[in-house]
C-alpha cells in the first residue's frame, strides 16, 4: 500500500521451506497447541507492567517475525509483515495459597490453545500470583521462532525493560533469510 493512506503498511513475501512444513503438520495437530513455542518467565518483586507492556511493544518492533502472519496454502503459504503496533497483554488474577500449581495449571491451559498465526503470531498474558509475584506467558507460534530465538528474546526483553546492555541492530531479519532461500 502507498505510504500516507491512512492504512497500515505490510510486506508479503514467500514463506521458507520450514514455515510450510511447520503450516501443513498443524493441520493434521494444530487444535492441541502442537505448534506453539511459550516463553514463561517467572516475574518475582515489584513488577511495572507498564514498562512491560512497553518493553514487550519494543520487542516486536525489532524483532519483525513477531509481527508476522501467513496466508495461503502449502506451496504458496506466504508471510505477511506487519507494521509494529502495541502488544495486547492479556492480565489475569489468578491469587492464590499455592501460587507455584496456579502457574502451572495456568500456563498448562495456555499453551495448550493454539495460536494462530494467520490471525496474529503471538500471544501474552501475565498472570498475578501475588502481590510482588507473577508468571509471564508469551505464546508465540513455531513458524515465528524457535527454541534458541527464545532465549535471545528473553535477553532482549530485559534490555528493553532496562534490565539488559544496549542491543545492536538487528541486521538480518528472517524474512531477508526466506528471501535468500528462495
Amino acid at each position: 500500500r502507498p505510504a500516507g493512506d491512512g492504512m497500515a503498511e505490510v510486506r508479503r513475501l514467500p514463506a521458507s521451506v520450514a514455515q510450510r512444513l511447520l503450516w501443513v503438520l498443524e493441520q493434521f495437530r494444530g487444535q492441541y497447541g502442537s505448534a506453539n513455542c511459550p516463553i514463561v518467565l517467572r516475574l518475582r518483586g515489584r513488577l511495572d507492567a507498564e514498562c512491560l507492556s512497553d518493553g514487550l511493544t519494543a520487542l516486536t518492533a525489532r524483532h519483525e517475525s513477531l509481527r508476522t502472519t501467513f496466508e495461503g496454502r502449502s506451496a504458496r503459504l506466504t508471510q505477511v509483515v506487519h507494521e509494529p503496533r502495541p502488544v495486547q497483554l492479556h492480565r489475569q488474577d489468578r491469587s492464590s495459597a499455592d501460587p507455584d500449581r496456579t502457574l502451572r495449571e495456568a500456563v498448562t491451559d495456555e499453551v495448550r490453545r493454539p495460536v494462530d498465526a494467520g490471525r496474529w503470531p503471538m500471544r501474552v498474558t501475565l498472570l498475578r500470583l501475588g502481590d510482588d509475584d507473577h508468571g509471564l506467558c508469551v505464546n508465540l507460534h513455531h513458524a515465528v521462532t524457535d527454541g534458541g530465538s527464545c532465549g535471545l528474546m528473553v535477553g532482549d526483553l530485559q534490555s528493553l525493560t532496562g534490565g539488559g546492555p544496549q542491543l545492536p541492530v538487528v541486521r538480518w531479519p528472517y524474512a531477508q533469510f526466506c528471501q535468500w532461500q528462495q
